[in-house]
C-alpha cells in the first residue's frame, strides 16, 4: 500500500512501513516476465516489495516496473537532500 509518506508491506503477518524519504536506492529485476517484486534500499539495509501484478494486452506489462518509475524519482531526489 503506498501513501504520500511510505510504502506500507505485509508479509507473514509482519507490516512494514517503508518511509519514502529514506529510499536511496532499489534493485531492477534482471528478468522482466517472471518478477515476484522489487528489493528496495534504505539506509536500514533492503525490504523486499512484492508487486507482481501485470497489466495490459495479454499481460505484457509487469506493475512492478511502473513502482521503478517512481522508486528511481524518489531515490534521486533523496540523495540530493541527504
Amino acid at each position: 500500500m503506498f501513501t504520500s509518506m511510505a510504502v506500507c508491506t505485509v508479509d507473514a503477518g509482519r507490516v512494514t512501513k517503508i518511509s519514502l524519504d529514506k529510499i536511496v536506492d532499489y534493485e531492477t529485476p534482471k528478468d522482466k516476465l517472471n518478477v515476484a517484486g522489487v528489493r528496495i534500499r534504505t539506509a536500514d539495509g533492503f525490504h523486499f516489495v512484492r508487486m507482481a501484478g501485470r497489466y495490459g494486452p495479454d499481460g505484457k506489462f509487469g506493475d512492478v516496473f511502473s513502482l521503478l518509475m517512481v522508486l528511481q524519482v524518489l531515490a534521486t531526489r533523496n540523495k540530493r537532500i541527504h
